[in-house]
C-alpha cells in the first residue's frame, strides 16, 4: 500500500519539478538509518501481532488497575505508553524485557510471545513486589504452568478469554483469525514466603471457579 502511494505521488511531484527547473536525484539510505524503510518493507510479522485494543481496555477494567509499561512490544503495537521492544529502539523504555531490570517498574502488562512465556516467567521471579498483568494461552500442560500458579497475585481475580476471530490484530489493526485456545488474563507478583504458604492451601479452590471475561 505505502509503495502504490509513493508512485502516485512520484508521478505528481517529478512534472512540477521540471517546470520549476528543479533537479531530483535518487539517494540511498541505509535501512538503519532510515525509520521509513522498516515500514515500507513490512509484511505481516507474528511477532508485531496485538491484542484487540477492545479487549485489552476490557480486561484493564475488569481488573481495575492501569498498566504502565508494555514489556513485549515496539512503536507500532504498544498498549502503552512506555514498552520495553524487542530490538533497539530509541523511543522504547529499555530493549529486551528478558534482560531488563524489572525491580521497581511501575505495573507492567505483558502479552509475551507464546515460546517465551516461561522465560519471561523466571525472570519476573527474579524481581520482589514487581507487577504484571499477564494474558497468555490457558495451557494447564505447559512446563511453566506450575510457575505461573506460583507468582499468580489471588487478590485479583484471574479472567479467562474465550477465542474468537479479531482477537489478535495485525499491524495493520486488521483482525486475525482465532487462536485456537483461551486466554488466560492475569496478575502476577513474587510473593513473599509466609504468603507462598497461605496461597499452597487455597490456590487449588480458587482456579477452579474462574470466570469469564
Amino acid at each position: 500500500h505505502l509503495s502504490a502511494l509513493l508512485d502516485v505521488g512520484s508521478h505528481v511531484c517529478l512534472p512540477w519539478a521540471w517546470d520549476q527547473n528543479i533537479e531530483v536525484r535518487p539517494l540511498w539510505v541505509p535501512s538503519d538509518q532510515n525509520p521509513a524503510d522498516r515500514i515500507s518493507r513490512r509484511g505481516f510479522d507474528a511477532k508485531e501481532a496485538r491484542l484487540s485494543r477492545i479487549v485489552f481496555v476490557t480486561i484493564v477494567h475488569r481488573f481495575r488497575v492501569k498498566p504502565v509499561v508494555d514489556v513485549f512490544a515496539s512503536h507500532g503495537n504498544s498498549q502503552c505508553h512506555l514498552y520495553v521492544s524487542r530490538d533497539f529502539d530509541p523511543d522504547a523504555l529499555a530493549c529486551d524485557a528478558l534482560k531488563t531490570n524489572l525491580l521497581g517498574m511501575p505495573l507492567l502488562y505483558a502479552c509475551p510471545p507464546w515460546n517465551l512465556i516461561g522465560p519471561f516467567l523466571n525472570h519476573l521471579s527474579r524481581f520482589p513486589k514487581t507487577r504484571c498483568l499477564l494474558v497468555c494461552p490457558m495451557w494447564t500442560g505447559c512446563p511453566w504452568w506450575p510457575q505461573l500458579l506460583r507468582l499468580s497475585d489471588l487478590s485479583y481475580r484471574p479472567r479467562v478469554v474465550k477465542p474468537h476471530r479479531g482477537l489478535f490484530q495485525d499491524f495493520w489493526n486488521k483482525p486475525l483469525p482465532a487462536p485456537r485456545v483461551s486466554l488466560l488474563c492475569v496478575m502476577l507478583s513474587v510473593p513473599s514466603l509466609a504468603k507462598r504458604i497461605i496461597l499452597r492451601h487455597q490456590s487449588k479452590r480458587f482456579w477452579k471457579n474462574l470466570r469469564p471475561l
